[in-house]
């Protein structure tokens, strides 16, 4: 499977992994809201199959929130703790929009229902802990699938430093992030460079390396191989012109990495 579709499979399932969890969330609240008299016994809660349009706005809205937070940019190696804060903001905007969103929509119409606070503050505080265990359970799949093979991408590490060292071992020691070394690009004049890969060419040498990496069968092929920038080497005019018809991505070292 290539690469977008690839990245089209994860975020789909981690999107219906989101639906799911919340609406878990949401119909949890409702039965502790049953469950536990307070404030107050629940004496009037109309029956749960009520409250599917309710729940149905709850979802959409914790849904708009997290995409809009751009958490269903998908990241080899994300930070967990940048992601709970991502979704602890979601969910709580998100619950008081959707509280807001079916206060407007079905005030007034035959589907007006009670919707008391108590289960508010439930269903606000499920959906953010339902909504992380599911992310954390997509996540450890996401990358046992990376590690077995499946949706693997190649790369081409461009420097020999400290930094390209950095990003080599990090990637060999983390199979689940998805990623196929294929080998190395050193700055010119680096002769003798020992690394636990193939060091495939030099400087102006990155397409020369990306034929030996077996990338592609001729220089207008497209090259499935991504590349890592990891320093010292600056890429820049004519190899930058080789990155752009080779139809590269170049990226820079950042949150993936």
């Amino acid at each position: 499977m290539g690469k977008r579709r690839t990245r089209a499979f994860f975020v789909t399932t981690l999107i219906l992994t989101d639906i799911v969890m919340a609406g878990v969330a949401f119909y949890v609240a409702y039965w502790l809201r049953r469950w536990i008299p307070l404030p107050s016994a629940a004496t009037d809660l109309a029956p749960s199959t009520s409250y599917a349009h309710v729940m149905a706005t709850h979802v959409v809205s914790i849904l708009a929130l997290l995409a809009y937070s751009r958490q269903y940019r998908l990241e080899r190696s994300p930070s967990r703790v940048d992601e709970l804060y991502g979704i602890i903001g979601a969910g709580t905007v998100g619950t008081v929009i959707g509280v807001a969103l079916g206060y407007l929509i079905f005030k007034n119409t035959y589907l007006e229902i009670d919707y008391p606070r108590a289960m508010v503050a439930y269903a606000w505080l499920l959906t953010i802990g339902s909504i992380m265990v599911g992310r954390l359970t997509h996540g450890r799949l996401r990358a046992a699938l990376q590690a077995s093979g499946w949706g693997r991408e190649r790369v081409l590490v461009v420097g020999t430093g400290e930094v390209a060292r950095m990003i080599l071992h990090k990637i060999l020691a983390n199979p689940g992030m998805g990623y196929q070394i294929v080998g190395a690009v050193a700055a010119d004049g680096m002769d003798g460079v020992t690394l636990p890969v193939p060091i495939l060419g030099q400087g102006d040498e990155l397409v020369v390396a990306l034929f030996k990496a077996g990338a592609a069968e001729t220089i207008e092929a497209p090259v499935e191989v991504e590349v890592l920038v990891g320093g010292p080497l600056v890429v820049e005019g004519e190899l930058l012109g080789h990155v752009a018809d080779q139809r590269l991505d170049l990226v820079q070292v950042a949150g993936d990495v």
